[in-house]
């Protein structure tokens, strides 16, 4: 036995009701004003099955005290009978004033017609084996709590009937608010997503300015004819080092090596130095200089005009490349400066990117759940637009 059975029968003749349009954008406004009215009128709503269950309650009590009264003691049956009989209706009785407990307790709509129903069924398990079992002698004595919980079970019946409406209106409210809940969460987020975008567009936008701004700065830094001037220096300098490189090249070739080794083969510290010069020309000219080439030179008596002439011009270039400077028009900060910019001009991109796709997840979850609430409510003839 049991009362969902009742829930699921339709009513034959309904009343239409009026179809009621209700906006997405005032839905958690209209869930919390309905929520306050469900609080004010649902002491009314419970009156009617708190009453049910108080007769429900006496007349189970009246029985009971009917089933305590009972005396078998006359009953032509064996002692071993009638004492198990005795225990069966002690059993059905507990039985029964704990259905009348678990009653009692109920005082919250959401849980009422769950909690009637696991009441009376838990008690039709539990008694089932004591009501048979009694039953063998006292089954017209008892068989009245039968009868008060069906009469009880058709009148609830009823009851949920006249009040299918509200009922039902109770059940959409209830079900749609933890969606209202998760709605409004989404929503909050989603604001706070697209506030961030917003400052990631108006960042990019000022990012965009100070580039186009820095560019600028060295686009016309480069036309200057100060710049232009600096860089045809550069040029002349580079053209001046590689001339300086082919000139040590030459004077390399130019010293007659294998004379000075000759003529320096018994004293080991000039031969030393011929041998540095020979080997790492190069690092002993810049160590070195050329004085001491010189002087072997000499002393050798292997002097060349040309020699000491390409010494005199290397030494000019080295002078004059080691003494010019340039000025620092500060293009390579302005540069790095600029591909910081665009550094930065990525990494926000990215940023939206993500937070793209999160208002995306967040638009298909609140679209879901529209759709879902919208199915609830067209129970309740409201409908979501």
């Amino acid at each position: 036995m049991g009362i969902f059975s009742f829930l699921k029968k339709k009513v034959e003749e309904q009343q239409v009701k009026e179809i009621v349009v209700l906006p997405r954008g005032e839905l958690l406004g209209w869930i919390e004003k309905k929520k306050e009215e469900h609080r004010n009128k649902e002491e009314v709503f419970l009156l009617p099955f708190n009453e049910r269950i108080g007769i429900l309650v006496r007349e189970l009590e009246s029985e009971i005290e009917v089933i305590e009264g009972l005396d078998i003691s006359d009953r032509k049956v064996e002692e071993r009978v009638k004492a198990i009989v005795r225990k069966n209706l002690k059993n059905y009785i507990m039985y029964l004033r704990k259905m009348i407990v678990q009653l009692k307790n109920i005082n919250k709509r959401e849980e009422f017609i769950e909690k009637v129903n696991e009441a009376i069924n838990d008690f039709e398990i539990k008694s089932n084996i004591s009501y048979q079992k009694a039953s063998f002698l006292v089954g017209k004595d008892i068989q009245g709590t039968k009868k008060i919980i069906r009469k009880f079970l058709v009148d609830l019946g009823k009851i949920l009937k006249e009040s299918k409406g509200e009922l039902e209106e109770f059940e959409v409210i209830d079900s749609i608010d933890k969606d209202a809940f998760k709605i409004k969460g989404i929503k909050e987020e989603r604001a706070s997503i697209l506030k961030s975008l917003n400052e990631d567009d108006n960042r990019l936008q000022e990012l965009g300015q100070n580039l186009k701004k820095k560019l600028k700065e060295i686009d016309d830094l480069r036309g200057s004819e100060k710049f232009k001037a600096e860089e045809k220096k550069k040029k002349v300098l580079e053209a001046m080092k590689k001339d300086l490189n082919k000139d040590i090249n030459n004077l390399h070739m130019l010293i007659d090596f294998k004379g000075l080794l000759r003529f320096y083969h018994q004293f080991e510290k000039e031969m030393k130095l011929v041998k540095e010069y020979q080997d790492n020309f190069r690092l002993a000219i810049k160590s070195l200089k050329f004085d001491k080439l010189m002087d072997l030179l000499k002393e050798a008596k292997l002097e060349n005009p040309k020699v000491f002439g390409l010494m005199q011009i290397i030494e000019d270039k080295e002078k004059t490349i080691a003494e010019t400077t340039f000025e620092d028009f500060g293009v390579d900060v302005m540069t790095r400066d600029s591909e910081s910019i665009r550094d930065d001009i990525s990494r926000v991109n990215i940023e939206k990117t993500a937070k793209d796709k999160k208002i995306k997840i967040f638009n298909e979850s609140l679209g879901n759940i529209f759709e879902k609430v919208k199915e609830a409510l067209g129970k309740i003839s409201v409908e979501l637009k």
